[in-house]
């Protein structure tokens, strides 16, 4: 796809290259960091520039390779499929080898839930035991209160 000349010069004066090969968006960016282009139809940078200067077919998907929100160069910029995205949080969280507190996410110490979320098996076991003794007391009394209140039936099935 070729673009007018004057619109190539109008989007390359929001840009500032880097020595890392970026080119800097100094316009308007979005709450989300990156910017944004108008061209008849508000665009993001990186989009339009990948479509109209790299002159490549535009995917539903565009990743980063710089990790530069604000880098609008469509060399810095690969097609990428949304579910292997690397910057969504689920596949960000596969890369993690190990919990917030260090334990390894490996053989014993690894539990998978029913909905494919990664636990540490031994942080599950402190906070169930933190759980119990916090709540201890409580539900103490709420065992003492229910046998107070049915101690007559409870008596009554003990003597059969």
């Amino acid at each position: 796809m070729r673009t007018q000349p004057e619109t190539l010069r109008r989007f390359m004066s929001f840009v500032r290259k880097d020595e890392n090969g970026c080119w800097l968006w100094q316009g308007r960016c979005n709450d989300a960091g990156y910017g944004t282009f108008r061209d008849g139809k508000m665009w993001l940078a990186h989009r339009w520039a990948y479509q109209f200067i790299g002159e490549k077919e535009l995917p539903s998907e565009l990743h980063h390779s710089c990790r530069v929100r604000k880098c609008a160069n469509p060399e810095h910029v690969t097609p990428t499929d949304p579910d292997k995205h690397p910057d969504k949080p689920s596949v960000l969280n596969l890369l993690k080898e190990s919990c917030p507190l260090g334990h390894p996410y490996t053989g014993g110490n690894l539990y998978v839930d029913p909905i494919g979320h990664r636990h540490c098996r031994e942080c599950r076991r402190e906070n169930a035991k933190r759980s119990y003794f916090r709540n201890w007391a409580k539900n103490r009394a709420a065992q003492s209160a229910y046998y107070q209140k049915n101690k007559d039936r409870i008596n009554a099935r003990k003597r059969r």
